[in-house]
């Protein structure tokens, strides 16, 4: 049996809150979460921050979905135009080919209800299987062996390290010509 499954966090299409900020609240709601961010990569991509939810699964499946409901109720649901699909998004992580389970609050799962009952029967079966492969990943993450650093002791990087080096910033001009060059070339 699994003891942990792990999803990626991203708080989808809002200016009302981030993801750190939901995080902090759901971690400061039970002992079965911990959270983790994968230091930002370099160049263009150094502005996406990653953040990952392990949930221990010895706790309340049920009690978590609550948690995270309690969550999106608090910091997104209360701000939400109607009709707009502004949520929080958990993909399961890391990756797993033969599993392939994600929610988002607030646009698929709409209520409380529909959002609980999709994850308790979604989260239980991958912690009903035997999969050591997914288990390691996981107890990789949570033993400092992976990039993954816990949110509390996260420190960002200083700018200079994000910023790309004279090679890097030609290769991306070239790269953003040949786009132009493509773009006007189908536009005649």
């Amino acid at each position: 049996m699994t003891s942990h499954v792990a999803f990626r966090v991203f708080v989808a299409n809002t200016n009302v809150t981030n993801v750190d900020e939901v995080l902090d609240f759901v971690e400061s709601q039970s002992s079965d979460l911990k959270s983790f961010r994968k230091p930002p990569g370099r160049g263009p991509q150094a502005a996406a921050g990653d953040y990952m939810l392990v949930l221990n699964t010895a706790g309340s499946i049920a009690s978590i979905a609550g948690i995270i409901w309690m969550a999106y109720d608090k910091f997104i649901a209360a701000k939400k135009e109607p009709d707009t699909n502004v949520g929080i998004i958990l993909y399961l992580a890391p990756s797993n080919p033969d599993i392939q389970i994600n929610f988002w609050l607030g646009e698929r799962q709409k209520t409380k209800e529909e959002f609980t009952d999709d994850f308790v029967q979604q989260v239980s079966s991958v912690a009903d299987t035997e999969n050591s492969t997914y288990q390691d990943s996981i107890d990789a993450v949570m033993s400092g062996a992976t990039s993954w650093v816990p949110r509390d002791e996260y420190v960002d990087p200083p700018a200079s390290e994000l910023r790309l080096d004279p090679a890097e910033m030609e290769q991306l001009n070239l790269m953003l010509e040949q786009m132009s060059k493509d773009r006007d070339t189908s536009r005649k």
